[in-house]
């Protein structure tokens, strides 16, 4: 027979149809039980989350984000896999599929016939996607007021050989 933590209530054996969820499995002091209507209760109110690599239900008080962002994503391991909660991907699967799926960057400076100057930074495949996009964002009305275009691709770490 188990107790749940949240409501108290005595839980029998599977038998009679009622299902036990284990949240935070493994944790000295954190571990408990709860009836499947407290459960459900709880996904509902954001208190718990399921590990999507391995399954296990979590507390959000024992869980913890790295201070490391992937992709601009922050890494929150499992207690129990070690891969990410949201994701079920390690560090190293998840730097990968950031280089894998990695878009360049431009930096683009608008000089105007009044004088005028605009820098932007556009995510594009390459030189003749980003002055599209630049074009798109301008809009007609300040394209004709345009009296040079300067781009450069912006280079990350990673690009750089030394």
């Amino acid at each position: 027979m188990k107790i749940c933590k949240t409501c108290g209530k005595f839980i029998l054996d599977d038998e009679e149809g009622e299902l036990t969820f284990t949240v935070n499995p493994g944790i000295p002091d954190k571990e408990y039980v709860e009836c499947e209507s407290c459960h459900d209760h709880a996904i509902d109110r954001n208190k718990i989350i399921q590990c999507e690599a391995c399954g296990e239900w979590f507390s959000n008080d024992v869980l913890h984000r790295d201070e490391d962002e992937i992709g601009g994503d922050t890494f929150c391991a499992c207690p129990s896999c070690s891969k990410d909660v949201v994701d079920g991907m390690t560090r190293e699967e998840r730097r990968q599929e950031e280089e894998d799926h990695y878009t360049p960057q431009y930096s683009i400076v608008v000089q105007f016939t009044n004088g005028g100057s605009r820098g932007f930074l556009i995510s594009a495949d390459d030189k003749r996607q980003a002055l599209v996009k630049l074009m798109d964002r301008l809009g007609e009305g300040n394209i004709a007021y345009i009296d040079s275009i300067h781009i450069g691709f912006v280079y990350l770490d990673s690009d750089i050989i030394s």
